[in-house]
């Protein structure tokens, strides 16, 4: 059907409806295939990745006549959709447009025209044709990444439709806010309601629906409004504070448990903060980590940041670059902090004390017959012992290391001096960086 008959002058017969016809398909093909290579710069040769489309939405008939749909949908941001409003028989009454934005869509019905009580259906359509090219970069060309309830064949192309029956009625004796989700409403029309309500507040003050809208309002708009001393808080304690128990009080309630989850949390993470800075972690941590910390002393840490939560006899001595510094805290006894004198920062930490552990349990004190049996004897060999002294008791006392990842582990044998019965045990730990 492309081809041109040309005549012996080089001219296409046909004429000038011949020509024109030409010219459109040429532009045509034209314009799809500037499409085409447009996606492939944006990446779209790639098979895009599977996408399960997720889309609910509600329809409210307000008293002014006005059919509001307010949905969500994991489509990609930028997605146009069109909705109709059909009758039972599918005769299309009214249509709108929407674009998702922030994985929520929008859209309003004039029913003033629509009279007496009827069924109707709203249907709301995603059409990958009609969309921009960095929505069909996540969608497909085609829609072909389109999957799950409500994706359909049609032509070529893949398309996304929902359907929601709704009764329209003229004599609707509501108000315009009431079951709207103020979440998901376009800014201007919660703006528009909010102002509304507002209003309706200051002229009904025994309107307990109108205050409990006008607080999740506030709340969808700013999300700091759910904290006590706010306009919706105070609107929300006086909805509860009223004798009757309803659905309102229900509601409002539910909110202020919200608020006061909230700010038990906000309390929680205060604590926490004035713990920290108070250095109960040092106290509280005993957690052996090898290769990371001895309880909260965690290699790389910084003399300036840990100074504040330690005592020390006297102030360490940096000036030697070439010799670790060894710090010994008061406070903390048993507890060694060899810092690199240059960085200043934690290089390993040493201790002797019984409070550290192990993940498994093991620390000083535990005999090295445990940690084999725990560990396996390729893990913690015997060490070679080397004599260290005779204590006064007579027993004989030798010394030996273990090295691990991220672990030193010294063991101290004692030699009963009437039985010749070694004991081996634990007797410091040392974590360092395994790096």
């Amino acid at each position: 059907e492309s081809l041109v008959h040309v005549n012996a002058a080089g001219e296409p017969q046909g004429g000038k409806n011949r020509d024109k016809t030409f010219e459109k398909r040429s532009r045509a093909r034209a314009g799809l295939l500037t499409i085409v290579a447009s996606l492939n710069l944006l990446g779209c040769s790639d098979a895009p990745a599977p996408l399960s489309v997720e889309m609910t939405f509600k329809a409210t008939n307000t008293a002014d006549h006005i059919l509001v749909v307010e949905g969500r949908t994991n489509l990609p941001a930028g997605s146009p959709l069109k909705a109709e409003l059909r009758t039972r028989e599918g005769v299309v009454m009214l249509r709108d447009t929407a674009v998702v934005r922030h994985e929520t869509f929008f859209f309003d019905f004039n029913l003033k025209n629509l009279n007496g009580l009827s069924l109707y259906e709203v249907n709301v359509t995603f059409d990958p044709e009609t969309a921009p090219l960095g929505v069909r970069r996540v969608t497909g060309l085609w829609g072909q990444a389109l999957e799950g309830p409500g994706v359909s064949q049609l032509n070529s192309r893949r398309i996304v439709q929902r359907e929601l029956d709704v009764i329209l009625s003229s004599s609707v004796k509501g108000k315009s806010w009431e079951g709207r989700d103020f979440a998901t409403m376009d800014v201007s029309e919660r703006a528009r309601l909010t102002n509304e309500l507002e209003k309706e507040v200051e002229t009904e003050e025994q309107d307990r629906g109108a205050k409990l809208a006008l607080a999740r309002a506030y709340i969808a708009a700013n999300p700091r409004e759910l904290s006590s001393g706010t306009r919706a808080h105070m609107l929300l304690k006086q909805v509860t504070g009223a004798p009757q128990q309803d659905t309102l009080t229900t509601t409002a309630q539910g909110l202020l448990t919200q608020i006061e989850a909230q700010e038990k949390k906000v309390e929680e993470l205060k604590e926490k903060r004035e713990k920290i800075a108070r250095g109960d972690r040092f106290r509280t941590e005993t957690q052996i980590t090898p290769g990371r910390s001895v309880g909260a002393f965690s290699l790389g840490s910084s003399f300036r940041l840990l100074q504040r939560h330690l005592k020390l006899s006297s102030p360490p001595d940096f000036s030697d670059p070439d010799r670790p510094v060894v710090v010994r805290p008061t406070n903390f006894p048993g507890i060694e902090l060899i810092f690199n004198p240059l960085s200043r920062k934690i290089q390993s930490v040493r201790t002797t004390s019984s409070n550290y552990k192990l993940p498994e349990g093991f620390g000083i004190g535990s005999l090295l017959q445990e940690l084999q049996t725990a560990y396996g004897m390729e893990a913690v060999p015997t060490p070679k012992y080397t004599f260290l002294k005779t204590r006064e008791d007579g027993y004989a006392l030798y010394e030996g290391r273990i090295t691990a990842e991220g672990l030193e582990i010294e063991i101290r044998r004692e030699v009963n001096p009437n039985f010749a019965l070694p004991v081996d045990r634990v007797y410091a730990i040392t974590v360092f960086s395994s790096r």
